[in-house]
């Protein structure tokens, strides 16, 4: 995962945490730099290119295909990671490697995270003009495990 983060270890993640915690409105975190604008572009561009048969939308999803609503309108999706490109698979594979799932429980005092090996609502979403994708759970239950833990 070449770049995409520049050194988790470099962060002070207790410093972190205590900015985390004292965020207003919600919880949250602003890092500036965080991730290499070079090769995020580079991912950009791959998904830019991507045909309009990988992506999705609500006629052929099988989850999130419910009609336009307060929480999502004008949204579709990449979920399966087959048909991802490299730069975006390798993207998604940092994204939930144990590196970065144990800087993100440091930074938010949330232990036991987890990724979905399923990427159920997972992947990249576009939404088109005058759409919106709302912060919201896809589920409590996770359908396939029929628990909250895999």
């Amino acid at each position: 995962m070449e770049s995409y983060i520049k050194n988790l270890e470099r962060y002070d993640t207790r410093a972190l945490y205590n900015d985390f915690i004292k965020a207003e409105p919600f919880n949250h975190i602003v890092i500036d730099n965080f991730m290499e604008v070079d090769t995020l572009n580079k991912v950009l561009n791959e998904i830019k290119s991507y045909s309009d048969d990988v992506w999705y939308d609500k006629s052929n999803a099988v989850i999130n295909n419910e009609q336009d609503s307060i929480v999502q309108s004008k949204k579709i999706a990449v979920t399966d990671y087959n048909k991802m490109g490299p730069l975006l698979q390798q993207f998604m594979d940092f994204s939930k490697s144990k590196e970065m799932i144990s800087f993100l429980e440091s930074v938010t005092g949330i232990s036991g995270l987890h990724d979905d090996p399923y990427m159920l609502g997972a992947g990249i979403h576009r939404t088109g003009t005058n759409g919106r994708l709302a912060i919201h759970a896809d589920f409590n239950i996770h359908p396939n495990t029929n628990n909250i833990e895999d």
